[in-house]
């Protein structure tokens, strides 16, 4: 995914990516989602072994697609981001963000609709807070695309929306969706949600994709998203 030097920057500021990033790191090489599709079944590596250490040296050194979302999905990054910025965007920035279209739509399916248009990374937060009014309606869609979907975008925004809607009920849906997953970036993003909300059924699936990764795509960061998983699992005493 190439980033242009007048997109948000990656790491989630709000900034543009040539006034923020650029230069700091290479975003470019490793926030790069491509499409690889994973054409053969997942093997079972056996009973979760996570011991004391095990997370040591195992985490990418560099800045990855999954750190940065596990970080998101932990400090409520979208609606603080929201908060910051409103104050001292300029007025152009703001008509694209149309604070006000969005928070007068009132129909569901014309808000699943915004997913598909230009979002401002500062309407994250609104538009979630928005979705929740219907998540009934609106987060099962989602899951059910998130099937067969290869859009980056819409799969970040799918788990933090989902993450947010405090429902146990959806955790059951997004595992059963999880062998269905093909396109490699998504089902380790969605192993990341699985970490936050799964109950202990979801880690033996999660540890079969962590090692199948770590094992299939050595040179790739899919991996990190299992992992990132496997440690909120632990975090909430299900390991």
């Amino acid at each position: 995914m190439k980033i242009g030097r007048n997109a948000s920057c990656p790491c989630g500021s709000g900034k543009k990516y040539k006034k923020c990033c650029l230069g700091k790191v290479n975003f470019e090489a490793n926030y790069k989602k491509d499409d690889t599709f994973i054409s053969e079944p997942i093997k079972d590596y056996g009973t979760p072994n996570i011991s004391n250490d095990f997370f040591e040296n195992k985490f990418s050194k560099m800045p990855s697609a999954a750190a940065l979302q596990h970080f998101r999905m932990s400090n409520d990054v979208d609606n603080l981001i929201g908060k910051i910025l409103d104050p001292v965007l300029p007025d152009e920035r703001k008509n694209k963000i149309e604070e006000e279209r969005i928070k007068e739509i009132n129909n569901p399916d014309e808000l699943l609709g915004v997913l598909e248009q230009d979002i401002d990374t500062a309407n994250n937060g609104l538009l979630i807070n928005k979705m929740l009014e219907y998540d009934d309606f609106i987060i099962p869609k989602l899951i059910a695309k998130l099937e067969n979907n290869t859009d980056d975008f819409f799969v970040e925004f799918s788990i933090r929306l989902i993450r947010e809607s405090k429902n146990d009920f959806y955790s059951e849906l997004v595992l059963n969706t999880l062998p269905s997953i093909k396109h490699a970036y998504t089902l380790s993003t969605v192993c990341l949600l699985l970490g936050f909300i799964g109950k202990k059924e979801a880690l033996k699936p999660v540890w079969n994709i962590y090692n199948f990764f770590k094992d299939k795509y050595p040179n790739k960061t899919f991996d990190q998203g299992p992992l990132f998983a496997l440690f909120e699992f632990k975090d909430r005493g299900l390991l």
